[in-house]
């Protein structure tokens, strides 16, 4: 149908503005969504039909444009011949994402990439002329975009392409198989032309890294980030409440001519554009208030003077900086989280004879309190995730320890609805009202080892082995 391996036609071109218009270009492998092929028509026909000066605000509607030029970058610069860059319309799917109503171009079977033939065949912007590649004839003949096409390529370069990377992967990659080549228990190759791919394969890396760190596409000025910041009120690195903005702050070396936030609420979808102020090497901008409990992704784009765009995180927009709204108040209370085990390998059993997690309460008042009906939780946006039982009354500067093992519904008592996470994460106690009485961060909880408060109750907080 169409050009060679569908290029013209299953390129994401345009076949026309109805869904029907393009059932005999495409293969629809599965789908949960109502009119999977309007979905698709949407993108290539706006990707088509599009002004330049409205192409990104239409068809970002319809098309990760971000996402898709991180895949055409990762296709070009790894020489992936038997896909969508060189063939056109085959070897990659189109998926809808439902989480954000738009189509995402991802990779399907990359086994001709890496050829040492091309390693100095494709420059930066290979097709961008080619009408039958929209995906780099019509994104990448917009300035803003090739030039955030070419950041992201840069970071390929550094972080995938580069041989002080590259060849110590293939050497860890070659070392899990290499007895088995010597055993001649894979068959398909001799062990000569296993240590020849070896060779062959660094040999490229080496080859293509050296061709692009001086090709003209790639040079541009250097934006170097040295700091990036987000503060509420003054504090820095804080949840804001769903009345207080965020203002971010970043610290850059270069000649920087204009900047801009990106910013969205969610764990995932589209981002808003916010201009930065510029002042010198800094960077100045404010995320408005969000709703309690939202997660609120962020990243930086720095422009220079002579057009050259860097990001942080680099990996904008896939990493981004990412920050949460607090889900309730914090109110003053007597009773603390005062220690929490999140390995117990060894340490103490329940009662059931198992090593299960913990989390300690401590009175700070010189009063008996009642805890019961209190609640304890690792999701502030489930703040009566688990309610401590009737009866649950701490003394003057006592303890009450609650098993954090998800046997609840089985043990009932002081055995928690969750378990705790060993990388990391918060816990919360929260009051009947579902206020946020006192709440704790920890990250890599290494075994056997308690997060503790120094003294009891008041100081903060730090691992130790003595429980």
């Amino acid at each position: 149908f169409g050009g060679a391996f569908g290029a013209g036609t299953s390129t994401l071109n345009d076949l026309g503005e109805n869904g029907s218009d393009y059932e005999d270009a495409y293969t629809l492998k599965s789908s949960d969504v109502d009119n999977p092929w309007q979905d698709l028509a949407n993108a290539a026909h706006t990707m088509g039909v599009a002004s330049d000066e409205y192409l990104i605000e239409q068809l970002s509607q319809y098309l990760d444009i971000d996402a898709a030029l991180w895949f055409v970058a990762t296709e070009n610069i790894f020489t992936d011949d038997d896909g969508y860059v060189n063939k056109g319309g085959m070897d990659y799917y189109v998926y809808f994402d439902v989480a954000t109503g738009r189509i995402v171009p991802i990779e399907y079977d990359g086994n001709s990439a890496m050829s040492s033939q091309l390693a100095t065949s494709w420059n930066p912007l290979y097709k961008m002329n080619d009408n039958n590649f929209p995906l780099m004839n019509r994104l990448l003949n917009i300035p803003e975009l090739r030039q955030r096409y070419l950041a992201h390529y840069r970071t390929l370069l550094e972080e995938a392409i580069d041989p002080a990377v590259a060849h110590p992967m293939i050497d860890a990659y070659s070392s899990l198989i290499t007895s088995a080549v010597n055993a001649a228990e894979v068959r398909e190759y001799s062990n000569s032309q296993f240590q020849s791919g070896v060779s062959g394969l660094k040999s490229y890396f080496t080859t293509r890294f050296n061709y692009l760190s001086s090709h003209s596409e790639l040079a541009g000025a250097e934006i170097n980030f040295v700091s990036v910041t987000d503060s509420v009120e003054g504090i820095a690195s804080t949840r804001p409440k769903d009345t207080q903005a965020v203002d971010v702050n970043a610290e850059v070396q270069g000649n920087i001519q204009s900047a801009n936030l990106y910013y969205g609420a969610g764990l995932a979808g589209s981002f808003i554009k916010l201009p930065m102020t510029v002042s010198g090497n800094q960077l100045t901008a404010q995320i408005p208030a969000m709703p309690k409990g939202e997660f609120v992704r962020y990243y930086i784009e720095a422009i220079a003077s002579d057009g050259t765009a860097s990001f942080s995180p680099k990996g904008a927009e896939h990493d981004v900086y990412i920050y949460q709204v607090q889900a309730a108040e914090q109110v003053a209370s007597p009773v603390v989280i005062n220690e929490l085990v999140a390995d117990n390998a060894t340490l103490v059993a329940t009662d059931a004879g198992v090593f299960a997690d913990w989390i300690e309460l401590y009175n700070t008042s010189d009063q008996a309190v009642d805890v019961s009906g209190w609640y304890l939780t690792d999701e502030d946006t489930q703040l009566d995730r688990w309610a401590l039982p009737q009866g649950s009354i701490i003394p003057a500067g006592g303890t009450l320890v609650v098993w954090a093992d998800d046997e609840a519904d089985t043990l009932g008592g002081l055995h928690a609805s969750f378990k705790l996470s060993a990388g990391g994460e918060y816990v919360y106690l929260v009051t009947p009202q579902l206020n946020i009485a006192d709440s704790v961060e920890f990250v890599d909880a290494p075994e056997d080892q308690s997060y503790a408060r120094s003294p009891n109750g008041t100081g903060g907080f730090e691992w130790t082995s003595n429980v």
